[in-house]
């Protein structure tokens, strides 16, 4: 299955086998408009996704007061399935609650095929964590990016890509910045991340997905990062004063896309994570300096790791126009992600 939005139209190709021992179906590419209603939202993520497929076809067939049954007529079939292929997508603002306006500031969906739209390119170099392109795995058709840990090191491993703003712009890492982002209100990133690994993380085997600083120079002081580090395996902010964990919050899912939201204020130091529309944890901090200056994602892990896969779609910085005042809801906004290049 492939799917895709072009801002008018989500394209889907589905292509499904035998339902149960007397059901076939197959549905072939399907061009169905944006939806601005949540039906179709099996799983509650404020998404209709591939999950929210995986429940209409795993509860194929009669069902009474089944999640699948869309439609309520005490059966899950074509007319459910039909459900969710119209509204694919994320739902629109007017169809959920906590909808902010927000400024783009950066994003990269990767169907450039290069590096175009970063600071500082993705280190190809390093040993034992070989990254580049990837097209058996993606959000936004055809390419994702992909990194991998495939072997210990004395060193961390630092297969990642860089960016620096000078205020609200991207520029390349040869020039210097006299200062990074200001935003009072906060800014939201977001990434969907499939990652794959043998083991459990620990403070010795980490891995982080995200890093931010205040810092401008080469130096990279100062750093707030996302990580896995400890048997939880729940995303965690590290290099903060405080971090407390929402009520029941689950580990990090593995071999699934899974889309990270984060929430970050120089201002007021306050940080907030959400994962597939879950709240997950929320940390203070303070600084000094009250603009974001560089961030890098890609896959950052300690030395002793030597089997981790991690890929990487549809990642994006807007910034805040208006305060958050809901916390515990995912943030959404309905503002067109122009990807461009670096001037």
């Amino acid at each position: 299955m492939s799917f895709f939005n072009d801002g008018c139209y989500h394209f889907v190709n589905v292509q499904l086998r035998q339902l149960t021992s007397s059901a076939w179906l197959v549905a072939l590419v399907v061009a169905a408009p944006v939806s601005a209603a949540c039906s179709g939202d099996v799983t509650g993520n404020h998404t209709v996704d591939i999950n929210d497929l995986t429940a209409v076809i795993t509860s194929w067939g009669n069902c009474s007061g089944c999640d699948a049954d869309l439609n309520g007529d005490h059966s899950v079939n074509i007319d459910d399935l039909t459900t969710i292929i119209t509204n694919w997508g994320e739902c629109s603002c007017t169809a959920q609650s906590n909808c902010v306006s927000v400024t783009p500031l950066w994003c990269e969906d990767w169907n450039l095929n290069n590096y175009s739209r970063w600071s500082d390119d993705y280190d190809h170099n390093v040993t034992c964590a070989p990254n580049g392109f990837a097209s058996d795995k993606f959000i936004t058709p055809g390419l994702s990016h992909k990194s991998r840990v495939t072997c210990a090191t004395s060193d961390s491993h630092r297969g990642y890509g860089g960016l620096r703003f000078q205020g609200n712009a991207i520029i390349p890492v040869q020039q210097s910045s006299t200062g990074g982002t200001n935003a009072p209100n906060g800014v939201l990133v977001t990434f969907y991340s499939w990652l794959s690994t043998s083991y459990t993380f620990n403070t010795s085997k980490w891995i982080s997905f995200m890093t931010v600083t205040d810092d401008c120079s080469n130096n990279w002081n100062n750093v707030i990062t996302l990580n896995i580090d400890d048997s939880s395996m729940r995303v965690k902010p590290v290099h903060v004063t405080s971090v407390s964990y929402a009520s029941g919050a689950p580990a990090m899912p593995l071999s699934q896309w899974v889309r990270t939201k984060v929430y970050i204020n120089y201002n007021t130091g306050a940080m907030h994570v959400w994962q597939n529309g879950r709240k997950i944890c929320s940390a203070t901090f303070t600084r000094d300096v009250h603009t974001m200056c560089q961030w890098h994602f890609g896959l950052y892990a300690s030395g002793p790791n030597d089997n981790i896969t991690l890929y990487e779609e549809d990642l994006s910085i807007v910034k805040l126009n208006q305060p958050l005042t809901n916390f515990t809801d995912e943030p959404w906004f309905d503002t067109p992600l122009p990807c461009s290049s670096l001037p």
